[in-house]
């Protein structure tokens, strides 16, 4: 799958992506929005120095859309919560 993406200038965060039939055409062209940080307490280390990496922003807001026009989707999110453990009875498997 191909795809086209586009950058913010002064941020480079992806703020649109394009996916692209095998003959270049659009078939669906997501986009980004308010960004955020996330209160994420565990520190990231980058892993050429060990030092801690600066926060990553994620999109709260996303939209998608087919590439011939035939729908559409939005995607809202009023909080995100990174790296959380999930049990395997949350899952619906009993270990």
């Amino acid at each position: 799958m191909a795809r086209r993406l586009w950058f913010e200038r002064q941020t480079f965060l992806v703020v649109q992506e394009d996916r692209l039939t095998v003959n270049g055409e659009v078939d669906a062209t997501i986009r980004y929005e308010d960004f955020r940080l996330l209160d994420d307490p565990q520190p990231r280390l980058s892993s050429a120095k060990g030092l801690a990496d600066p926060p990553l922003l994620r999109p709260f807001k996303i939209s998608l859309e087919d590439g011939h026009g035939q729908g559409s989707v939005q995607v809202t999110f009023h909080e995100i919560l990174a790296n959380q453990v999930v049990k395997p009875e949350e899952l619906g498997q009993v270990s």
